[in-house]
C-alpha cells in the first residue's frame, strides 16, 4: 500500500482554500465517494485530551477515489 504524505494533503487542500471547484475535482477519480459529516462541533478529541487522527481518504492512481469521515453522536 503506496502511503501518501503531507505534501498530497496540501496538494489536495490547496484548491479547496482557493474555492477552486475544478481543481478540486481534477484530484479525485471520476467515480469518487465524497461523505462528510455535518454540525458545528468537530469531535477532535479522545478521551485523554489529545487530538484525534485519521486517515479518512482512499487513494487511486494518485487521486482521492473516496473522502469519508464520520463522528460519534453524543448526547
Amino acid at each position: 500500500m503506496e502511503v501518501y504524505d503531507e505534501a498530497f494533503v496540501r496538494r489536495f487542500l490547496a484548491p479547496w482554500n482557493a474555492h477552486d471547484a475544478d481543481g478540486a475535482v481534477a484530484l479525485m477519480t471520476d467515480d469518487c465517494v465524497w461523505e462528510i459529516t455535518r454540525g458545528s462541533e468537530p469531535h477532535g478529541t479522545l478521551a485523554d485530551g489529545s487530538q484525534a487522527k485519521f486517515h479518512a481518504c482512499d487513494v487511486r492512481d494518485g487521486k482521492i477515489s473516496a473522502k469519508r469521515s464520520y463522528r460519534k453522536v453524543v448526547e
